[in-house]
């Protein structure tokens, strides 16, 4: 192999390395929301439970204060461009469940392109190695 064809080689190994890990953490970030969502949907599911109770609200940056849940026939959801509206536990359940189920597909696709890529870059490198034995 000359030292062009080689220069190409490496090139294209670290091109396919760099997309591979920058799927890796699009599947991290992807994963890490659809994990919170169905976090938020076993609250909501339990919502009725918990307004008989003291419960930690989150008030933002890993804050909390204790209180209790009152109107829990109601919920606020975000619509984007903070933007909220209040919303029916039924119709926010179905919400998450569709953000979840967009996620998933997400997923499935970001999963697909990084066999995709895995297969790739192990091509490249076994074409590498013999390159050099």
């Amino acid at each position: 192999m000359d030292s062009e064809a080689q220069a190409n080689l490496v090139d294209e190994i670290n091109m396919t390395r760099s997309l591979l890990d920058s799927a890796e953490r699009q599947i991290s970030t992807v994963d890490k929301a659809y994990q919170d969502l169905a976090v938020t949907l076993a609250v909501v599911n339990e919502k009725p439970d918990l307004a008989e109770k003291n419960v930690r609200i989150s008030i933002g940056s890993g804050m909390y204060v204790e209180g209790k849940i009152e109107g829990s026939d109601r919920i606020i959801v975000p619509v984007g461009s903070d933007v909220f509206v209040e919303t029916t536990t039924e119709e926010a359940k179905k919400r998450i469940e569709e953000s979840m189920e967009s996620l998933r597909k997400t997923l499935d696709e970001l999963l697909q392109r990084q066999s995709d890529l895995r297969i790739r870059y192990d091509s490249l490198m076994a074409i590498a190695q013999r390159a050099t034995s």
